[in-house]
């Protein structure tokens, strides 16, 4: 299999996860053999991945485009070649076939994901790492809200004080949504005020050597906690902490992802005799999805697929209630799934 990291904004998740290296490495090529990697590097990085080198891994460092192209055609030329085609684009896809003169490129993303689903100790202690950091900036939080700050204020903030608390970067865009916003899932931060109680939605993550964490939590800026909105929200709330609770019950090793979103969904369902049915795990969400080297890795915890748990899976658990208009409720953790049943990282 052949990897090329092209870009640094987009880099291939693989390289890291195979290498151990965590940097740019922007124009490289990884070879992925049965037993051995070749990596081609430039000289810009020669020097940071010749420290890091292991056992059954080969550096070489071209000088020219057309050495370049005898290291991949002498590992390449007439094979059948695998690339992780969900981050390659097809202008480099074309050129990756040209050079190497392989006898066909094919796309190895699934198996890529497949690779990664089961995650080693490393990984796990990565990955809860990364949810320790979120955790605390989200305890620390609550004190910068603000009469009168914009969902980007807010959002900036958040990013600085989980930069403080030890990660490498934000695992995505930060989101946060004030108010009626609540109840757009994939609304972006923009310039609505915080006003008084208002519904605050942090879905935030941070990045830990390459490893993320995806975590929700929901707060009510200022509370009039004798109003009518208040007590709706604490009632949606309840009815979303249970959801997430009988979904983490069910999860363990075995167990179809589909029953596991079935049990947040039958709560809500049946909770005030199913007043909030309707708002719940509408067509575009689902439960969760796998989490690991990348935010969204390879599967989804759903009604419509059948994806088995396994132990060492990390996904998140992430129900909620959207009312159009009134705002949204989402409460997320990332959960390692074991043999006797599944934890919050």
């Amino acid at each position: 299999m052949v990897l090329f990291n092209h870009d640094v904004e987009r880099p291939d998740p693989n390289f890291s996860y195979l290498t151990g290296l965590v940097g740019l490495f922007e124009q490289n090529f990884l070879i992925v053999k049965k037993k051995s990697l070749v990596l081609i590097t430039n000289k810009l990085e020669y020097e940071n991945v010749k420290e890091h080198k292991f056992s059954g891994m080969e550096i070489a460092s071209p000088k020219t485009g057309k050495e370049i192209a005898t290291l991949l055609q002498r590992h390449c030329k007439r094979k059948v070649v695998g690339i992780y085609g969900v981050s390659l684009p097809y202008f480099w896809y074309m050129t990756i076939k040209r050079i190497s003169k392989a006898k066909s490129v094919i796309d190895a993303t699934s198996d890529f994901y497949r690779a990664r689903q089961i995650k080693d100790e490393d990984e796990i202690e990565n990955i809860r790492i990364a949810n320790r950091i979120v955790k605390s900036a989200l305890k620390e939080i609550p004190r910068d809200f603000k009469e009168g700050m914009t969902e980007k204020d807010l959002a900036a903030r958040f990013d600085y004080i989980m930069m403080k608390h030890g990660a490498n970067e934000p695992a995505f865009a930060s989101i946060v949504q004030f108010g009626k916003n609540s109840a757009l899932p994939h609304h972006l931060p923009d310039d609505t005020r915080l006003t008084p109680n208002s519904i605050v939605l942090l879905d935030v993550g941070a990045r830990y050597k390459n490893y993320c964490s995806d975590v929700t939590r929901t707060f009510v800026f200022k509370p009039d906690k004798s109003s009518d909105k208040y007590k709706k929200i604490l009632e949606i709330q309840k009815a979303v902490k249970g959801s997430q609770q009988a979904a983490l019950k069910v999860a363990r090793d075995g167990v179809h992802g589909r029953d596991i979103q079935a049990a947040a969904a039958d709560y809500i369902a049946s909770y005030a005799k199913g007043k909030y049915k309707e708002y719940a795990f509408p067509s575009f969400h689902e439960l969760g999805h796998a989490v690991g080297i990348e935010l969204h890795e390879g599967f989804v915890v759903s009604t419509k697929t059948d994806t088995i748990m396994r132990e060492g899976m990390v996904v998140s658990d992430e129900p909620g209630i959207y009312i159009v208009g009134f705002g949204g409720i989402r409460l997320e953790d990332d959960i390692l799934i074991t043999k006797t049943g599944a934890k919050i990282l």
